[in-house]
């Protein structure tokens, strides 16, 4: 298993494994997969040329099997702390280790980038996310209620933070 940074010749691949990540598991993300057919994949392309965001992926060969982006906050007040989003392992690699791997990949380029804190939240329900983070050293520090309209329910986030040290 590989993890490295995706770069714009990752695009198409990243797109479709979005696609089956919001498509498989609409509760544990804030986007549609109709927002990121909209945005497409020449888009994705420049984001990940423009370098504000940075998104690792797991390799099995060629294959993208996983994923997890780090968002870094730009605001002078709050550039210490980013933010953990888009993380996901398909079915048939779960349970391997990836998604330890891509946590600590982006919290080693969270270090790189100096910054002090990492956050992420979570469905409240998703008992293996949660079992992660806690491995990972991430701490539970609220709940908020209704965050997510999904398939006519309500979805509880669960908001984490750790520390960079």
């Amino acid at each position: 298993m590989q993890i490295r940074q995706l770069t714009e010749k990752d695009a198409e691949d990243y797109f479709v494994l979005r696609i089956r990540a919001l498509r498989e598991h609409p509760e544990a993300f804030a986007k549609s997969p109709e927002e990121v057919e909209e945005l497409g994949i020449s888009r994705l392309a420049e984001q990940f040329k423009e370098g504000r965001t940075v998104t690792f992926g797991s390799f099995s060969g060629s294959t993208l099997t996983g994923m997890a982006t780090l968002i870094p906050d730009y605001r002078p007040k709050t550039k210490h702390k980013g933010w953990l989003t888009g993380m996901y392992v398909i079915p048939e690699c779960r349970n391997e280790g990836i998604g330890t791997q891509l946590v600590e990949r982006v919290l080693e380029e969270a270090a790189v980038r100096g910054m002090k804190y990492v956050h992420l939240t979570s469905a409240e329900k998703n008992h293996a996310a949660e079992s992660l983070y806690s491995q990972m050293g991430f701490r539970r520090w609220g709940k908020e209620p209704a965050s997510l309209w999904v398939n006519g329910n309500w979805v509880d986030e669960v908001h984490y933070v750790r520390e960079i040290e």
